[in-house]
């Protein structure tokens, strides 16, 4: 999802955030105390799905006019697991199970159960019948159960290269209340089953039984493709702002940033 942020000084330090929950505010990824000249476009790749998100802009230094908060739901019928430093490596994936077009499908099993650590010390003073404990903050849902079944030939194995290719994985649009609207986890071991199904024409069906534990949110930038006065005015023959400008009216840099593509 982009998002635009107007009405900045020149220059300004801004910060994007999001919220889906009250009091609780999570940065967006390439969005954290950035120099802007009047405005910027950044892209949430990680947009909370099927509840109420708010968005605001915290302004470091400079200043901004206009409103700094705005509000959107997006809704999805799937749940996405994906890669955070790769937004083209989510992989969409239904609650109601695979079909044998290669959806993969949440089963029977998983969000049955988690694991709820707290980190703990006893220490036991001589002479006294009880033991005096040292606690820490009680951790987020681990050890979650999550069990993923398709169809081998149809799917073509993305699932299995993004088990081996990512770290922390973020899981998005799920039902489940055990883990996050937007759950960064680890995944730790990963045991893969398989089953000929002989009926009519024999299907290879995959099951893959995984453990996901929550985890902070890392805050690698994804990175773009950054739009300079240099680099845009070196794509046509116009060497001055001015020209390049009357080449291409109504685009700024800001477009361009947005959508590479534009013409």
């Amino acid at each position: 999802m982009g998002i635009t942020v107007a009405g900045l000084s020149s220059p300004a330090v801004v910060s994007v955030q999001v919220s889906w929950r009250p009091n609780e505010w999570h940065n967006v990824i390439g969005a954290k105390e950035v120099q802007a000249f009047g405005s910027a476009f950044f892209r949430d790749h990680l947009v909370p799905l099927n509840t109420e998100a708010t968005y605001r802009v915290v302004v470091h230094s400079g200043s901004m006019t206009g409103s700094d908060t705005a509000t959107i739901t997006v809704t999805s019928d799937w749940t996405w697991i994906q890669d955070p430093r790769d937004p083209r490596s989510a992989l969409r994936v239904t609650c109601e199970g695979g079909d044998d077009d290669g959806e993969r499908g949440i089963i029977v099993g998983s969000f049955a159960a988690a694991q709820y650590r707290q980190a703990m010390d006893l220490a036991q003073p001589l002479g006294a019948r009880l033991p005096v404990a040292s606690l820490g903050q009680r951790l987020m849902a681990g050890e979650v159960p999550l069990v993923v079944s398709y169809d081998v030939a149809a799917e073509g194995g993305e699932l299995q290269r993004l088990l081996m290719d990512a770290g922390q994985l973020v899981i998005r649009g799920h039902h489940y209340s055990m883990l996050d609207d937007v759950a960064h986890v680890a995944i730790g071991d990963a045991q893969e089953r398989r089953e000929l199904i002989v009926n009519g024409t024999p299907t290879n069906i995959s099951t893959w039984d995984l453990s996901a534990t929550s985890v902070r949110q890392g805050n690698l930038k994804i990175a773009i493709a950054w739009w300079t006065y240099g680099s845009v005015a070196s794509l046509w023959s116009p060497s001055t702002y001015a020209e390049a400008e009357a080449a291409r009216p109504g685009r700024t840099y800001l477009d361009w940033q947005a959508d590479p593509d534009l013409p």
